[in-house]
C-alpha cells in the first residue's frame, strides 16, 4: 500500500482444486497435479499467471503445472456457477465455494494439495488520530472475518 496507508490483514482463505462429482465421474481421473494439464481448467481471465498452478503437497512436495482451458472469466460467481455446472475443474477459494463444499456439490480434486492462501486485508488512512467509528469498524471485520465460511484467522 502507500505509505499513507495502513493494511492490517484480518482473515485468510485456502486454495484448493475443485469439481464437481459429476466432471469428475467423466472426466480423465485427477491422480496428480500433472493430470490437470489434461483437463479444461476454469480460470480467470484477469490472472495470466494461473496458466500455470503452483500447488504444495505431501512432505513440502511443489509441483508446478501449465494448464490451459477456453472458460476464461472475470467473475468469481461466474467461475463458482462453472465449477458447480461441471464445466472443468478450478482453483478456487475456500470462501468461494465452502457451502458447495460442505453439501459435497463440489469436492477437492486432489485433496492433499493447495496453492497458497488468499489473503484478506482492511486498508485505511494513517491518521495519528483516527475516528472511533473507524476503529471500531476495524475490530468488527478483525473478529467477524475470521468466522466467515471458508476464512480463518490471520
Amino acid at each position: 500500500p502507500p505509505p499513507h496507508v495502513v493494511a492490517r490483514e484480518v482473515g485468510w482463505s485456502g486454495r484448493g482444486v475443485v469439481a464437481s462429482p459429476a466432471y469428475l465421474a467423466s472426466a480423465p481421473r485427477i491422480r496428480r497435479p500433472a493430470d490437470l494439464s489434461r483437463h479444461e481448467v476454469l480460470r480467470f481471465a484477469w490472472a495470466a499467471s494461473l496458466d500455470t498452478l503452483v500447488l504444495d503437497g505431501p512432505r513440502g512436495a511443489r509441483e508446478t503445472v501449465p494448464v490451459a482451458g477456453r472458460y476464461r472469466v472475470n467473475s468469481s460467481m461466474a467461475i463458482r456457477e462453472g465449477l458447480l455446472l461441471g464445466a472443468g475443474p478450478g482453483l478456487a477459494p475456500d470462501w468461494l465455494g465452502q457451502d458447495l463444499l460442505d453439501t459435497g456439490a463440489v469436492v477437492r480434486g486432489l485433496p492433499a494439495w493447495h496453492a497458497g492462501p488468499q489473503r484478506a486485508w482492511v486498508m485505511y488512512p494513517s491518521l495519528r488520530y483516527r475516528p472511533a467509528r473507524s476503529r471500531l469498524l476495524v475490530d468488527a471485520l478483525c473478529a467477524a472475518v475470521p468466522r466467515w465460511p471458508g476464512f480463518r484467522e490471520a
